[in-house]
C-alpha cells in the first residue's frame, strides 16, 4: 500500500481522474472507522485476574469517543447527528388555527402625531429635523 504523501501527490497531480476514487477511498475509511468503533465497544475490557478493568473501560470508551467524533465531523450527513425542531401550540396543537383580515380605517396623520406613531418633524424621506414641504 503506498504511503499517504505519494498519495496527495497523485490526486494533486491526477485530480479529475483520481477524485472520484479517492472520495470512494475516503469514505471506506470513514467506514472502517465506524467498524472500528463498534469493535472497541464490542470487546469485553477484562483484567489478568478475569474482573472488568475499569482503566480499560475508561480508554475503549475514549477510543470509540474520538472515532466517533471525527466521523461527525469528517461526514455529517452519514454519521452526525440529526437535529430536528418542531413547533407546536398548547397540548401538541398547532400554533395558529385561523388568520383573519379586518379592516381598519387608516388614521390621519393628524391622529398619529396625537398617538405618538410619527413625530411631527418627520419628512417624506424619513430624515428628522426637517419639516415636511
Amino acid at each position: 500500500m503506498p504511503d499517504e504523501r505519494a498519495v496527495r501527490k497523485w490526486v494533486m497531480k491526477e485530480g479529475a481522474n483520481l477524485g472520484p476514487q479517492y472520495a470512494l477511498a475516503r469514505e471506506m475509511g470513514f467506514d472502517s472507522l465506524a467498524e472500528q468503533v463498534i469493535e472497541i465497544s464490542d470487546t469485553p475490557c477484562l483484567g489478568p485476574d478475569g474482573f472488568v478493568d475499569n482503566g480499560a473501560v475508561q480508554r475503549a470508551r475514549l477510543m470509540a469517543d474520538s472515532r466517533r467524533w471525527f466521523l461527525s465531523k469528517a461526514m455529517p450527513k452519514k454519521y452526525g447527528d440529526k437535529v430536528t425542531q418542531e413547533i407546536t401550540g398548547e397540548d401538541g396543537g398547532a400554533l395558529i388555527t385561523r388568520i383573519e383580515l379586518v379592516a381598519v380605517d387608516p388614521r390621519s396623520r393628524e391622529q398619529a402625531i396625537e398617538h405618538h406613531d410619527i413625530p411631527e418633524t418627520s419628512s417624506r424621506h424619513g430624515l428628522k429635523g426637517q419639516q415636511k414641504p
